[in-house]
């Protein structure tokens, strides 16, 4: 039916005019990169023993996406994205300004601000700062999209929510990266937790490739003793993370709001 109606009413369209729409179609085009698929979670005796291992771990170019910037896919989102879209709405309502101020910390290539953006149309505004890599920062550097920007560094800037999902735990020093986040609200999850600090290296299959990183399952005494020198949980929500051979782990999510 779309096919008939394009034949009918593309001979009343000027040439420069339809080709100009054709072009920008598939300019906003972003395909889904494949998914991570693991393979293993095999313990080490330390962080550096995994990072040796790992290699290039997250610098690998298979991990490498361009930014999104169309349409998200709110019908396939995973659990873990609804306390995320919640904890937005709440620091909206206290951010105090026209923009939401939003670190996405190991943010990929911004998925959140996608769901974000179609989840609460124009009802909520947000200048959105992923921090990853120099591949993944350079790979979308000049991205052109207003209040969407990609770099390497957290800064000193304030932000009204910070995001951690999934990333904590595959960095050198977690503590240091936490500490100089300057953010009202703290958003924490995909983060396994224990009460003893367990590296692993991590194996997954991107695509026909193989790619491993150095990771931990982190203490959770260390990691709430640190955020408690300047926030306090205000909400959490039990998830469980399963590093097969590893076993289960819990990996809340958690939204901690400053003192």
């Amino acid at each position: 039916m779309i096919n008939s109606l394009k034949a009918v009413i593309r001979p009343f369209i000027p040439k420069p005019i339809y080709q100009a729409a054709h072009d920008a179609k598939h300019m906003l085009v972003v395909e889904k990169p494949a998914p991570l698929l693991p393979q293993a979670f095999s313990p080490r005796s330390s962080f550096e023993e995994a990072k040796r291992e790992a290699g290039v771990g997250y610098s690998n170019e298979d991990m490498l996406a361009k930014a999104h910037v169309t349409s998200s896919w709110l019908d396939e989102m995973q659990d873990y994205a609804a306390p995320m879209l919640a904890s937005v709405a709440l620091a909206s309502q206290y951010s105090g300004g026209d923009r939401l101020n939003v670190l996405d910390f190991g943010g990929g290539r911004g998925t959140f601000r996608a769901y974000v953006k179609d989840f609460f149309g124009d009802r909520i505004q947000t200048r959105w700062k992923v921090v990853e890599t120099a591949e993944q920062v350079n790979l979308n550097a000049n991205l052109g999209v207003e209040g969407f920007e990609f770099s390497t560094e957290i800064g000193s800037e304030p932000f009204d929510l910070a995001i951690f999902s999934g990333s904590l735990q595959y960095v050198d020093d977690w503590q240091r990266i936490l500490r100089s986040t300057n953010a009202k609200y703290i958003y924490i999850s995909r983060s396994p937790l224990d009460d003893l600090e367990r590296p692993y290296l991590q194996t997954v299959i991107r695509g026909e490739r193989v790619c491993q990183f150095a990771a931990r399952v982190i203490n959770k005494n260390a990691l709430f003793e640190l955020l408690s020198e300047t926030h306090e949980l205000f909400a959490s929500w039990k998830f469980e993370a399963h590093l097969l051979e590893m076993g289960p782990f819990p990996s809340p999510a958690m939204l901690w709001m400053r003192r």
